[in-house]
């Protein structure tokens, strides 16, 4: 076992319990073990094992079959997905179960009088093959009032950020030629505050003198990520009865309410109803 994980088991009374054990990183544990001490009472016959690891190893104890199920933040990425499916036989099967309280952050020099763009020109800027056409230039930006040549600036493409803003906003278009690359966010925002006609995304917000944060015009594209529960499904698509009644209860609002404890936030009813109705397809 992992050094940096811990088994916690929460007893049921029934003698023919089934168990399912969920991974997750040891910050979110004790908010965890506040749904599994809520849900016991109402599901006896489930018994919840909870094992705490770091997020590199979250995806690796799902794909060799050491845990059922995994509550992370981030999504699991195209590279980990190919021994997920060689390994369990189907594909990864995720539900949205808050809010992470750190989103993604657009980010120019704090020269840079530009306040918002919208998601499609935030594209334009650092992919190519738009429908809408590519941006080239900071001329071309509406509400830039500058010029010069467009700078973006990126993680890795197989970064967990990346992996994020291709899936859910740059519709896996490739990255720009101009792109230029950081391996880290602190190592992306130093780069930013030397460059005048740079623009980036980091994985967190900060205050600095030296940048400019950057809203998304339409507020119903903002850059959110999200807790997720990994479930495993059959060759049919469906989760088993156990994990599908542990992901009814997070999904719940007794399960939201618990979670509004934390450091995250509850799902707002949209996204709730989404939810609900993905894990119903899949039960």
């Amino acid at each position: 076992m992992n050094p940096d994980s811990h088994t916690h088991a929460i007893q049921g009374n029934n003698a023919n319990q089934t168990v399912i054990r969920i991974t997750a990183e040891p910050v979110l544990i004790p908010y965890l073990e506040k749904l599994i001490t809520a849900f016991t009472p109402i599901h006896p016959s489930v018994q919840v094992i909870t094992q705490g690891c770091h997020e590199a190893s979250a995806f690796s104890f799902l794909i060799n079959d050491r845990s059922s199920m995994a509550l992370i933040e981030r999504e699991i990425t195209p590279t980990e997905a190919v021994p997920y499916k060689k390994q369990r036989g189907t594909r990864p099967f995720a539900l949205q179960v808050a809010i992470s309280p750190d989103p993604p952050t657009l980010y120019v020099h704090h020269s840079n009088p530009l306040v918002e763009i919208s998601a499609v020109q935030l594209s334009q800027i650092f992919t190519q093959g738009n429908p809408q056409g590519d941006f080239s230039g900071w001329e071309q930006v509406p509400g830039a009032q500058k010029s010069g040549n467009l700078c973006p600036l990126s993680l890795p493409e197989d970064s967990t950020l990346q992996t994020y803003m291709q899936k859910h906003h740059f519709a896996g278009r490739e990255l720009s030629a101009r792109t230029e690359y950081a391996t880290d966010s602190e190592s992306l925002l130093k780069k930013l505050e030397n460059t005048p006609n740079g623009i980036g995304i980091a994985e967190y917000g900060i205050e600095n003198p030296k940048l400019r944060a950057v809203k998304l015009a339409e507020p119903a594209t903002p850059l959110t990520r999200f807790l997720h529960l990994y479930l495993p499904l059959d060759a049919s698509g469906i989760t088993d009865s156990a994990s599908q009644k542990f992901a009814d209860f997070l999904l719940s609002d007794a399960g939201q309410a618990i979670i509004a404890t934390s450091a995250f936030t509850p799902l707002h009813p949209g996204e709730l109803s989404q939810q609900r109705a993905l894990l119903s397809v899949h039960s």
